[in-house]
């Protein structure tokens, strides 16, 4: 039933059902993607516009084990709004249309962002924003409703922020690279004597 619906939908054809959940991306977009709804409620969906749940994105094999993860995407492609909480845990070249996050977005601690050089069309994150290992510029976001994370990171351009909910975390090393002056914050700016590697992994001290 599910791909006789895929193929009335698509006109994708696939011939086993496990097949299904091979297709994170198709011609290189976002195509059928994991999301979970609550604890333990994970669903295969069709991406689309608006995405209804939260979502890890991963590299498409297991650095250690070699097998196959859920949501290998490079680019949120046509996706515009994420009603849920977006995890990067995988290189990522874009965020094709993404607009708005309406929960937390975080990059991983193990993967360092090579090829992100922008999140545009970023506008909005509702919750926290937590850009560790990532040097991409942040021109269009505009609002965060949580904390705002850019500690280990050579991000640069918040000219279009203009409200922080929550604290502004920053390294010291990179304070010279945002001006705050016109960036309403609800919380405080706390700077941290970091140590990161700028342009490779930083990987997290446990």
């Amino acid at each position: 039933m599910v791909i006789n619906w895929l193929k009335d939908t698509t006109g994708y054809v696939v011939d086993e059902f496990k097949t299904l959940f091979e297709l994170p991306e198709l011609n290189r977009n976002p195509f059928l993607l994991q999301i979970e709804r609550g604890i333990g409620n994970s669903l295969l969906i069709l991406a689309t516009k608006i995405i209804n749940g939260d979502i890890i994105v991963r590299e498409k094999y297991h650095s250690h084990h070699g097998v196959l993860q859920e949501n290998f995407i490079k680019t949120f492609g046509h996706v515009e709004k994420i009603n849920g909480t977006v995890g990067v845990d995988g290189k990522m070249n874009d965020f094709g249309k993404l607009t708005e996050v309406v929960g937390d977005l975080w990059f991983s601690n193990h993967v360092y962002q090579v090829n992100l050089e922008s999140i545009k069309p970023l506008k909005k994150v509702y919750g926290d924003l937590n850009l560790k290992n990532t040097h991409a510029t942040l021109e269009s976001l505009e609002e965060v409703g949580g904390n705002l994370n850019l500690g280990k990171t050579t991000c640069c351009n918040i000219s279009s922020l203009k409200r922080v909910g929550g604290n502004v975390l920053v390294s010291k090393s990179q304070m010279n690279n945002f001006d705050f002056s016109k960036v309403e914050i609800i919380g405080k700016i706390k700077t941290f004597n970091d140590e990161f590697n700028e342009g490779k992994l930083t990987t997290p001290n446990y």
